[in-house]
């Protein structure tokens, strides 16, 4: 069922990537320093580049121009604040039929990172859906971290209800990031 087999053409043809790491928006609801988009993520609606996000037809056009995926990682800014999150991972999956699909998050909005993921994995069920939590310390440590009050319970809640979908769906994996 998660094969890479499937995708042995595409790898052995090195005519096409295998491998892609989407960045789906800038926006973002930390404020860690050592980001590279801290600049442009203040206040989540407005980045001070102008830059706008792809629209989900732009996606699609990226999408359709790739051949399968070994590997497709979503990336940000916060990836969870995209509100097509779920149409744009749908988008890939039926174009691009990825084994592994990778979705980091800060972790700050439980219910909703929890809501989004069930709708990915109840659609992508033949993707080993991941979703890494960043992670940097324990309790104040990881907050001042994140330049983020309150960070670290946030996360520690989000894990708390992806863990539920541990037993739900086979094809689930969850785990942690960390840069220190």
């Amino acid at each position: 069922m998660f094969s890479p087999l499937r995708h042995s053409g595409s790898i052995l043809s090195k005519g096409q990537p295998v491998q892609l790491t989407f960045f789906v928006t800038r926006k973002c609801n930390a404020k860690c320093p050592f980001c590279f988009y801290v600049d442009n993520t203040s206040n989540a609606e407005n980045n001070k580049a102008g830059v706008t996000e792809l629209s989900l037809v732009e996606i699609q056009k990226i999408s359709s121009s790739l051949g399968k995926l070994l590997w497709l990682a979503f990336s940000g800014g916060e990836p969870y604040l995209r509100k097509d999150l779920v149409e744009i991972s749908k988008v890939f999956y039926e174009q691009n039929s990825p084994v592994f699909m990778l979705f980091p998050t800060n972790g700050l909005m439980p219910e909703l990172i929890k809501d989004k993921t069930e709708k990915i994995l109840k659609y992508c069920k033949n993707s080993v859906v991941t979703v890494k939590l960043s992670l940097d310390g324990l309790y104040g440590d990881h907050d001042r971290l994140r330049d983020t009050p309150g960070c670290f319970d946030k996360t520690m809640q989000t894990y708390q209800l992806l863990g539920e979908l541990l037993s739900k769906y086979e094809n689930f994996e969850l785990g942690i990031n960390t840069v220190f």
